[in-house]
């Protein structure tokens, strides 16, 4: 990981996006607050795109109330398992 001071490398967002493949950075305002500049895969876009959708967790939700319809004993016993 590397930290890189805006107030002092005053670098351009291709050339941050260019050293981010490299590493993680750490970017630090003028005001000290820092950031992470990281590749993300599909996988982790598509995790955060839907714990932030509130149409898909209330889907989850509603999903998790529905009684299970056939128990693992029931399905076992009817594939004679």
């Amino acid at each position: 990981m590397r930290v890189i001071d805006c107030r002092i490398e005053n670098l351009p967002i291709t050339e941050l996006l260019r050293l981010a493949i490299k590493e993680h950075l750490f970017l630090q305002d003028s005001k000290g607050q820092k950031f992470v500049l990281a590749p993300v895969d599909d996988f982790q876009q598509e995790v955060e795109l839907l714990g932030n959708s509130e149409r898909f967790m209330d889907f989850l939700e509603e999903r998790s109330k529905e009684k299970a319809r056939y128990s693992l004993e029931d399905v076992k016993r009817k594939l004679d398992l």
